[in-house]
């Protein structure tokens, strides 16, 4: 389905951040390539001649740390430079900008795929880019001076009390330490409360764009093929219950439209034995169940297994357009969520998940303003246009064409 190329600011094709390692420690300190304007420029600017400023007084700090580190061994206390300069969380924080960067490309990608649904990824991302924008030069410049506190601090702390590893640890040595510790735990939790349910919201949709990306990798790797007009929503490892038991039948992927319920075998299936082992496979993959979700009747979640933790759905289906009355499967996701995902399409409700879809609020509007009313199906046939038979076949969401009971004949719907 075609993107629109300003969707999030997405520039297609764009190569990941670069950043810059200012002080010479190892970790890069500001990103090198973040679209810089106006006051971010100015802080940006700011936070590079910051740390070139701190970088003889973090050497230092990093020679003292290398001789005390060598004495922790010993002692088993003492931080490390690393922490004290506050190296992992700025590796974190530009691990964290690089990940954002990356969301507007990502979400191209799934789209251009076909997956149509969670419309408000866009949005989302657009505007984590502007409060991240908004936020990261504060953080990196309370990073930037916390840091030249405690490394300043920890090579004071070396100054002071001297130690070569051998003997008992002088108790004011032990002392210093652990209050240095406490400065740098405390900056950290400080730092991080900066961030944290902005982090919380990238970490989500991050999430999300990755179950996308698995969700198309799967519906490419399926035997059969989408109808015209017919999307992805969900897919999972599953058994189909063919047997009395929970674990009797054949093994493969419960996948789920915006139109049917399909279950596709797809397992290397043994052929012969000798003793034990096998000696001869083949691999299955064909679909065993293909049923209109309109057709699915009543759903159910059932939990078994040590402490619930096996997922069963109970599904019962009308008859016909369903080849049967009902089916089980042992899902590896959770039951609950399918329940929700399957009356979700049932209802239509999903489609207001799609790209380009209008909210309640803007379809009263339009219609409103006498705008044309949603599109209505035309009416069906009560006879068969070739024999003249009364049509009986209820039609229900996801059915592409109803088949005449008397002359066969196929109707599109």
């Amino acid at each position: 389905m075609p993107v629109k190329e300003d969707a999030a600011g997405a520039r297609p094709g764009a190569e990941p951040p670069v950043h810059e390692d200012r002080d010479g420690d190892g970790v890069a300190d500001v990103p090198g390539r973040r679209p810089a304007s106006g006051m971010l420029a100015q802080v940006v600017a700011t936070m590079q001649a910051a740390a070139e400023d701190i970088a003889q007084t973090e050497e230092a700090a990093k020679r003292f740390t290398i001789r005390f580190d060598q004495a922790r061994l010993a002692s088993g206390t003492g931080p490390k430079y690393e922490e004290a300069s506050l190296a992992n969380m700025r590796a974190a924080l530009l691990k964290l900008d690089a990940t954002l960067c990356a969301f507007p490309v990502t979400v191209q990608a799934v789209r251009e795929k076909g997956y149509i649904f969670d419309n408000s990824l866009e949005r989302e991302i657009a505007t984590l880019n502007q409060q991240w924008d908004a936020t990261m030069p504060k953080i990196m410049n309370e990073v930037l001076r916390r840091s030249q506190e405690l490394t300043a601090l920890s090579v004071d702390v070396g100054r002071r009390f001297p130690w070569d590893g051998t003997g008992t640890e002088p108790p004011a040595r032990a002392s210093a330490i652990w209050d240095l510790e406490r400065s740098i735990s405390s900056a950290e939790s400080s730092i991080q409360g900066m961030y944290a349910r902005l982090e919380a919201h990238i970490r989500d949709v991050e999430g999300r764009l990755r179950r996308a990306q698995e969700l198309m990798d799967r519906f490419a790797q399926a035997g059969f093929r989408l109808q015209p007009n017919e999307y992805p929503v969900a897919a999972c490892a599953a058994r189909y219950l063919t047997g009395t038991g929970d674990e009797e039948g054949p093994n493969g992927f419960l996948f789920l439209t915006d139109r049917r319920l399909i279950f596709e075998q797809n397992e290397d299936v043994v052929l012969e034995k000798k003793l034990f082992f096998a000696t001869k496979k083949e691999h299955v993959q064909e679909v065993k169940l293909d049923v209109p979700v309109g057709a699915i009747k009543k759903i159910e979640a059932e939990d078994k297994g040590f402490m619930g933790h096996k997922d069963f759905l109970l599904l019962r289906f009308q008859e016909p357009p369903a080849p049967r009355p009902g089916a089980r499967f042992h899902i590896q996701a959770s039951n609950e969520k399918w329940v929700a995902l399957i009356n979700k399409v049932i209802s239509g409700e999903i489609d207001a998940d799609r790209v380009g879809a209008k909210t309640v609020v803007e379809r009263v509007a339009a219609e409103t303003a006498g705008g044309p009313p949603a599109e209505e199906k035309p009416a069906l046939p009560t006879n068969c246009p070739t024999c003249g038979a009364p049509i009986k076949v209820q039609v229900v969401r996801g059915m592409t064409s109803i088949t005449c009971e008397y002359c066969g004949a196929q109707m599109r719907v």
